[in-house]
């Protein structure tokens, strides 16, 4: 055990075949030896803040965090952990004999805290060290870790924080009869970039650099949405086409570019597609990305929402077919 982390309560986690099976499991997506070692520690270690969290009465939502994901396993250096009604917390590793943690870029973004952990060599068990509310250029120096004890009352304080309105839906079938509200405008009246208003044609997600494409007949309308995070302000547009596809069905097909200003989208912009039960549907965190995009097709009546979010800032659109 590091010396300088005796003056502070550590709670040791025991990892035994079940740990060690899914992180197996996630690790045989990868066909670089490297990363997948990368996967395989990084699911011991958020399994371990799991046991932890679940052991102090707090409810994790494993399924929701992208560490789980092996699409998002594959693109970044993950292991975060969904909080229900929390968010989601960074579980990162100590490497041997070293004072400090390097966190990637990937994940300095939509966390509410980072947790230290510390594997031992034999990977039989985890200890968890202390956490931080934010980081400091991309480390996290274990000086500057605070007490385990402090924990359950910072979750509490993320979990009373006021939560989020949702605003009134907006009513998509009424965009095929020519009613629009004021803040969805024509594609025409915006300058933006010309591969904006593409779209791709198939039914799954797609994070793609570039996307030739061109629309088919439909309503397009674009609402410019402004982002503000600890770091800067930027600016992107959200980008919806509809079209009927059966008589109670409408194809949906939703993209988030950069306006003019940029040619990428913010690097750790999160989007998120919830459906009437503001349950996880779709979710795709940009990295180098131009554009963001998602297609399928929902009856009349339903409802979604299109979750953003960037750093501290979120903001949600509600729509009704």
């Amino acid at each position: 055990m590091i010396e300088l982390m005796t003056k502070f309560l550590v709670y040791t986690v025991s990892l035994g075949i079940s740990a060690h099976d899914r992180a197996k499991e996630f690790s045989l997506y990868q066909a670089n030896l490297k990363k997948a070692r990368q996967v395989y520690l990084n699911t011991l270690t958020v399994w371990s803040v799991q046991i932890y969290l679940n052991l102090l009465g707090w409810k994790t939502s494993l399924e929701t965090s992208d560490s789980w994901n092996p699409m998002f396993q594959s693109l970044m250096d993950v292991a975060d952990l969904d909080i229900i009604n929390c968010g989601k917390i960074e579980c990162r590793r100590i490497q041997s004999s070293t004072n400090w943690i390097s966190v990637p870029a990937e994940v300095w973004f939509g966390r509410i805290g980072y947790i230290a952990v510390e594997l031992s060599p034999s990977l039989q068990e985890a200890k968890i060290l202390g956490f931080v509310s934010q980081l400091n250029e991309g480390k996290i120096f274990l000086s500057t870790l605070q007490s385990l004890e402090d924990l359950p009352t910072y979750l509490e304080q993320q979990r009373q924080r006021k939560p989020l309105i949702l605003p009134e839906p907006v009513r998509l079938s009424q965009w095929l009869d020519g009613v629009f509200e004021r803040s969805w405008q024509q594609p025409d009246k915006l300058t933006l970039p010309n591969s904006t208003f593409s779209f791709c044609s198939t039914s799954q997600l797609t994070v793609s650099k570039t996307n030739n494409l061109t629309n088919d007949a439909g309503v397009t309308r674009v609402k410019l949405i402004e982002l503000k995070s600890i770091y800067s302000t930027s600016q992107i547009a959200l980008i919806l086409n509809i079209k009927s596809q059966k008589k109670e069905e409408i194809e949906i097909s939703v993209k988030v570019s950069p306006t003019y200003i940029c040619t990428h989208l913010p690097y750790g912009l999160e989007i998120t597609i919830l459906d009437e039960r503001e349950q996880l549907v779709m979710q795709a965190q940009a990295k180098k990305t131009e554009s963001i995009e998602f297609r399928f097709s929902e009856e009349i009546g339903k409802k979604f929402s299109i979750k953003v979010s960037l750093s501290n800032f979120s903001k949600v659109e509600t729509f009704v077919i």
